[in-house]
């Protein structure tokens, strides 16, 4: 798992830096990403992750490992390919060294605890806005994951992944496979259902196989 990965040091790329190398919109690089891992028959949403943007938004990218990086720069032009081969060879020039004693391993963890308490004061505030960028609504989530729209909503009551007011259940809000917009329209408060790319992987992979 992607998870597993990242814990282990191994040297990923995030669709984010994908995208500055080569010139593509970001949007572009996460669907050819999200389309090549369908193909291969594998969940995206272990390769979703959150990130913040310079508005402190909260967005999502896709990060991938240098073999699923290589499966994608497959269908790149040949220009595009060498530019983002050598930059995986700078990464892997910048590897950093594994510890080989016990104060060696004792500095390591004292400047990552270092990195986290700085990141946690930006990261705690973020998490309170709401961002419904790169969400959708259940309708449109459906139409993306390739689902009528209306039977996908009866599914997601039906599997008590949301309420019959189409509300998600907190649990999986808090998995982030839904976010939950509010605003004003015509003088009027309103509340919207929205779920995020790592939702509509998640429901995508459920109904592998399935046509509702």
């Amino acid at each position: 798992m992607m998870n597993e990965i990242i814990a282990q040091n191994e040297l990923t790329m995030s669709s984010r830096e994908i995208a500055e190398l080569t010139g593509k919109r970001h949007t572009d690089v996460k669907r050819d990403i999200i389309k090549m891992i369908f193909d291969l028959g594998e969940d995206v949403s272990i390769f979703a992750r959150n990130y913040f943007d310079q508005m402190n938004r909260r967005q999502e990218e896709v990060v991938l490992d240098k073999e699923h990086t290589e499966c994608l720069l497959t269908g790149y032009s040949a220009k595009l390919r060498m530019i983002v081969i050598k930059r995986w060879q700078e990464l892997e020039n910048k590897t950093p060294a594994i510890p080989q004693n016990l104060g060696d391993a004792l500095r390591l963890a004292a400047d990552q605890a270092d990195q986290i308490a700085l990141m946690a004061p930006k990261a705690e505030f973020a998490d309170k806005v709401i961002a419904s960028d790169h969400t959708y609504s259940l309708s449109e989530a459906g139409k993306k994951i390739k689902q009528r729209p209306r039977k996908l909503i009866e599914w997601l009551t039906d599997s008590n992944f949301i309420s019959l007011k189409n509300k998600p259940y907190q649990q999986y809000i808090n998995q982030g496979l839904f976010e939950v917009s509010t605003g004003i329209k015509n003088e009027h408060e309103y509340t919207q259902t929205r779920v995020t790319l790592k939702g509509c992987a998640y429901f995508s992979n459920k109904l592998t196989g399935v046509k509702l």
